[in-house]
């Protein structure tokens, strides 16, 4: 069947406390806390269309007022991560998560990095590049030297990705269940019998808010047993034997797994009497009888070239589906063209709407072995005994063994429930040769050479010291 693009997208700002407490200060004073909270229920819609311009700061002010609409969206983000407690924001020495732009990047550029590698043929695809990216951020934790400028060439990562994924991480685990239900957690998984650096746990703990539980490799089954259960628990049951049979094995000395699991209703539902059959159109020129849901309602809608983009926002708007339709005979070109860049560029430049809707309910399970498409990307020496992940345990003794990724999603009337699930299991490395003995207790002949001519300048033997 023709692929379906589903990206789920948060709507994720950057700042940082200290800026936030400086630009909150500038209108806290003109909108009191019932009207920011009206401002906050439309905001994001109002950014996209307010007429005022300011010229002086190349801003968008809001009402007249002269007030950045920026640093309103700023004041909402924080507001929605406080599940909607004003006076968190503004009260005294409130605290706000600090959203580096590092972690948003490399989770959104992985998105299309990944996407082209993965979109092989015409089956469906469907894959978490947050989970993916969060669970290489944390091996990436332990990496030294050539690997880890790979993984940071490969993937966008800097040492200070961690600060900032941990930021990401509390923002998304702080969303209001009556939003969404929005989970992520991380687990690190040392064998029992091995030495994991105390500094590296302080990382993953920290800064991945990561579970830490050791486990007896000795006994594969058992061990491989309790990570999918763990990652079925975090998941609400939709992601099932992560773990394969053959990924772990009584040498394995280190995993790590990431879970997110989502839940939430659209802003505007789809009536299940308004279902019809309907044709789909698939990519090999087939026509496939499908559910269609049907509304007509305002959405944000934009026309470029080749395709269109049309948002559906989940309740309350925190977290959005963008759907981008090709036009017919262009979805390739369409798919191999698409960046990061271009579509921040559409969410931006996407209007207010008047839409007869009309969407296929579609439920996808996928599973990848990510392996081959991360060497690809340029991380190479990470599976290979020149691996250095020496920040993990001190040593140069272990590499990765597999990436798995497995995801569920489901769209219906009522909203969507998607999850994923990444391993990284790592593996020991074949002993390394003991150094060779070089014992000269015997006689023996020496030259002493100028290395940078090569000349000899003495020469002789030892017979007898």
């Amino acid at each position: 069947m023709k692929k379906i693009i589903a990206l789920l997208l948060l709507s994720v700002s950057v700042f940082s406390a200290a800026a936030f407490a400086a630009d909150t200060k500038e209108f806290s004073d003109k909108f009191g806390a019932k009207e920011l909270a009206e401002i906050a229920r439309a905001v994001m819609q109002k950014a996209k269309s307010s007429s005022n311009s300011d010229s002086s700061n190349g801003g968008i002010t809001f009402g007249g007022n002269g007030v950045d609409i920026n640093k309103i969206i700023s004041a909402v983000n924080v507001l929605a991560q406080n599940n909607g407690n004003i006076e968190s924001i503004f009260g005294e020495g409130a605290a706000s998560p600090t959203l580096s732009a590092s972690a948003v990047s490399a989770v959104n550029n992985l998105t299309m990095k990944l996407y082209g590698e993965l979109a092989n043929g015409d089956g469906n695809l469907f894959f978490s590049p947050y989970s993916i990216s969060t669970a290489l951020a944390m091996v990436y934790a332990g990496a030294r030297g050539e690997t880890a400028k790979e993984m940071e060439t490969a993937l966008g990562f800097s040492p200070a990705v961690h600060s900032a994924m941990a930021s990401l991480i509390g923002s998304l685990n702080s969303v209001s269940p009556e939003i969404a239900q929005l989970h992520t957690a991380n687990a690190i998984w040392p064998a029992a019998d091995k030495t994991i650096l105390s500094d590296y746990r302080n990382r993953v703990a920290t800064d991945y808010f990561s579970e830490i539980t050791t486990l007896d490799y000795s006994k594969p089954e058992n061990a491989r047993n309790i990570m999918n259960k763990w990652v079925e628990e975090k998941t609400n049951g939709k992601i099932k034997d992560i773990v394969s049979k053959g990924a772990v094995s009584a040498k394995t000395p280190l995993a790590l797994t990431n879970a997110v699991y989502f839940k939430s209703d659209w802003q505007s539902k789809f009536e299940t009497a308004a279902t019809k059959q309907d044709d789909f159109h698939t990519a090999g020129g087939r026509t496939v009888k499908t559910n269609f849901m049907n509304q007509t309602g305002f959405f944000d809608y934009c026309k470029a070239d080749g395709f269109e983009m049309l948002e559906l926002p989940y309740k309350a708007e925190r977290l959005s589906m963008y759907i981008i339709l090709p036009e017919n005979g262009k979805f390739g070109s369409v798919e191999k063209n698409l960046t990061a860049q271009q579509l921040d560029a559409l969410v931006s430049q996407a209007a207010r709407t008047n839409m007869r809707v009309s969407l296929p309910k579609f439920k996808l399970e996928e599973n990848y072995n990510l392996n081959e498409t991360l060497k690809k990307f340029g991380i190479t020496s990470a599976f290979t005994d020149k691996a250095n992940f020496s920040g993990m345990n001190g040593l140069l003794d272990i590499s990765i063994g597999v990436v798995l990724h497995k995801t569920f999603l489901d769209v219906y009337e009522a909203g969507t429930e998607a999850a994923a699930a990444t391993y990284v299991g790592m593996k020991s490395m074949a002993v390394r040769d003991e150094p060779k003995q070089f014992k000269a207790d015997r006689p023996f002949i020496f030259v002493i050479r100028d290395n940078a001519t090569g000349a000899n300048i003495f020469a002789g033997r030892c017979m007898k010291p």
